[in-house]
């Protein structure tokens, strides 16, 4: 006689609802317990516990685990003060034996700096991830499981700063505690005085170069520049414009820098050597030669042929007035005998007003490097008719007595905030191009007011 079993499909509903009403009784705090987090373990390290203040030390957070699986791992989070941290970077997962069963270990590293002497305390180290657990309620029944979070932490670690010694300490010494090394180039390494020369200095080591102050290049022989800084993978780059200004130069002075060495427990200096430099003297100014007095030609004696032997074109620009009211012609005599036509200078007002007129379009566009690389042209120009030099020739700084004053002055200031703008990098407001557009109209109107 066969049983009825009818009433099984009620009995296992009931059990169901019997099981998802006790599962929130049964449920953990997100932390995890004791028995849940066996099988991993949080251990917090370092390459050395016994260090000098400001130095660099590699600290270590390890997770390692057995054939657990583990889903979802966090950065790890340091507690503690007195020291500066940078933040932690990728795992490095590798195979491990954890108490006796093979896992897997993930491996956080980051720099620790120590910013007081003494007794620091580091740590607990706390990391937060997910492990697979029973699901909730009529699914656990079946087998079924879901991620749950939990919080590891490991033990705390101790370390021992021990003061930078005053007995020893260079003068220039800034504060870097490593090792490091120190280069510098030119370029170029052959100039004329006057011309531009870059100069490179490249710091590189371990340890904090945050707190290298650049070597620079100045003194009587330089006109100098500030310097411009960068960090990038482990060096320090100091760029330096300067320009020398005498051809008694012969090399770029060696970078030295001084750091403390924690490896040997000392001071220590560091330098680059100097760099070979050829400056050549600037090419002579054209001697000026001393208008002759007017000649008056008869209208009946017509002026004699050049020849190759006696036709030599000798004329001076006596003032941009003189030189548009001729007529585009000069005549000059030679021993009182030939006269000929000599071309007369092509005009420069025509550029001059041009480059005018591309500071101004630049200064009204807050172009800063295209306003002070027109302005340098017009200061060129305008000077180089004053003085019958080359434009090219001219740069600042302009000696004493080159031009009357305050014209000179006015050149000086333009020159220098040319410069600084050009090679130097500074970065002038709309305010301050306004300012030296103005000065540059009023050194215009100084040396030619028709203009």
């Amino acid at each position: 006689m066969g049983r009825n079993l009818s009433h099984l499909p009620g009995i296992c509903c009931g059990v169901l609802i019997l099981l998802s009403c006790l599962a929130p009784v049964c449920a953990e705090e997100p932390g995890g317990t004791e028995s849940e987090t066996a099988g991993l373990r949080l251990e917090l390290g370092a390459a050395k516990t016994r260090l000098y203040l400001h130095e660099p030390v590699t600290v270590s957070v390890t997770l390692s685990t057995d054939s657990r699986t583990v889903r979802n791992i966090g950065y790890p989070r340091l507690a503690g003060t007195g020291f500066t941290l940078v933040a932690f970077g990728l795992p490095r997962q590798q195979d491990a034996v954890l108490d006796g069963h093979e896992g897997t270990s993930y491996e956080f590293r980051a720099t620790l700096t120590p910013t007081r002497a003494g007794s620091l305390e580091l740590g607990p180290a706390e990391l937060g991830c997910e492990l697979p657990a029973p699901a909730d309620g009529a699914a656990a029944f079946f087998g079924a499981t879901k991620l749950r979070p939990v919080t590891l932490r490991s033990e705390p670690l101790a370390l021992s700063v021990l003061p930078l010694p005053v007995a020893g300490r260079p003068a220039g010494f800034s504060g870097a505690v490593g090792r490091f090394t120190v280069s510098r180039t030119a370029r170029p390494v052959t100039a004329a005085v006057g011309e531009p020369v870059t100069v490179r200095t490249v710091i590189s080591g371990t340890g904090n170069l945050k707190v290298f102050r650049c070597p620079t290049v100045g003194g009587e022989q330089w006109h100098s520049y500030p310097v411009r800084r960068g960090l990038n993978d482990g060096t320090l780059v100091c760029e330096q414009l300067v320009i020398p200004e005498t051809a008694a130069v012969r090399e770029v002075p060696p970078a030295t820098i001084s750091f403390f060495d924690p490896e040997k427990g000392r001071y220590r200096s560091a330098s680059s050597g100097p760099v070979p430099l050829q400056v050549q003297a600037p090419a002579p100014a054209p001697a000026a030669v001393a208008a002759p007095a007017a000649a008056v030609v008869p209208a009946a004696l017509p002026p004699a042929a050049p020849t190759p032997s006696s036709a030599v074109p000798l004329w001076t620009l006596a003032g941009l007035a003189v030189a548009a009211g001729m007529g585009g012609t000069l005549l000059v005599c030679r021993r009182g005998q030939d006269r000929s036509p000599v071309a007369a200078p092509p005009d420069p007002l025509p550029a001059l007003r041009a480059r005018v007129a591309e500071a101004e379009a630049a200064c009204l566009a807050g172009d800063a490097e295209a306003f002070y690389t027109a302005a340098f042209r017009v200061v060129q120009a305008l000077t180089g008719v004053r003085l019958e030099l080359a434009p090219a020739g001219i740069t600042a700084p302009l000696p004493a007595g080159m031009l009357p004053e305050p014209e000179l002055a006015r050149a000086r200031t333009l020159l220098a905030c040319c410069d600084r703008v050009r090679y130097g990098r500074h970065q002038n407001d709309p305010a301050d191009m306004k300012a030296d557009l103005t000065l540059l109209h009023e050194l215009l109107a100084a040396a030619f007011p028709h203009l």
